[in-house]
């Protein structure tokens, strides 16, 4: 198991929250914060990589 960062992201690009998320494998670790239905934009993280992306207005991207 791993632990993931979740980073909530406001308007200005400036991380206003963070949360940690246990999870198996990337994949796991970004439907599960998808999943969580945040109001803002946010970014999961695994150490220094870059897993995925949801913007409310554009969409969630995976980057595995």
């Amino acid at each position: 198991m791993t632990v993931y960062r979740i980073y909530s992201i406001d308007r200005a690009g400036k991380i206003v929250d963070a949360e940690s998320l246990v999870a198996r494998s990337d994949n796991e670790a970004f439907d599960r914060a998808c999943a969580l239905n945040k109001e803002s934009d946010y970014e999961i993280w695994n150490r220094s990589k870059l897993v995925g992306v949801s913007r409310r207005w554009v969409g969630k991207e995976r980057y595995l």
